[in-house]
């Protein structure tokens, strides 16, 4: 069970760091920046970025590093990314808007649609999938490279 803990330690405690830098980054830029009074950064700071944080750990702890590493990654990305591209999306919707609108579409387009929390989550999502296929991918690359055991050994 110690081999287990210990196995690929460097690599694990890398990982660690990386994945921490990035989210201290995060927020940092929520705290002390102007983009902590955005939405999106504003509200994954409250949620504590979807806990996304404890998926990396546990990753990190079965040593899924990819997949770590991709969703930490993915989090930042598509925190920057739901941010600006969610906003532009926004004002193009609330564009649309026109004082002859009926009311139905009017509250639809205002309150309906949040476009940076879904392009966060998309992105989010997809970069952990992304990672568990490369976790998966490493495991099985690793298995063909290492040497078949003896029955004497």
């Amino acid at each position: 069970m110690k081999k287990f803990f210990t196995k690929n330690l460097k690599n694990k405690l890398i990982t660690l760091a990386i994945c921490a830098a990035l989210y201290l980054a995060l927020i940092l830029i929520s705290e002390f920046t102007w983009l902590g009074h955005t939405y999106l950064f504003h509200w994954t700071i409250i949620k504590m970025y979807g806990f996304s944080w404890v998926i990396a750990a546990v990753f990190i702890f079965f040593n899924g590093l990819p997949a770590a590493l991709a969703i930490s990654v993915g989090n930042f990305v598509g925190t920057f990314l739901g941010h600006y591209l969610g906003t532009y999306l926004d004002r193009q919707a609330y564009a649309q808007i026109t004082p002859d609108m009926d009311e139905y579409r009017k509250m639809y387009i205002l309150y309906e649609t949040n476009y940076p929390f879904e392009i966060w989550f998309l992105t989010v999502l997809g970069s952990l999938l992304l990672g568990i296929i490369l976790t998966i991918i490493f495991a099985i690359i690793a298995r063909l490279k290492r040497k078949p055991q003896t029955e004497n050994s």
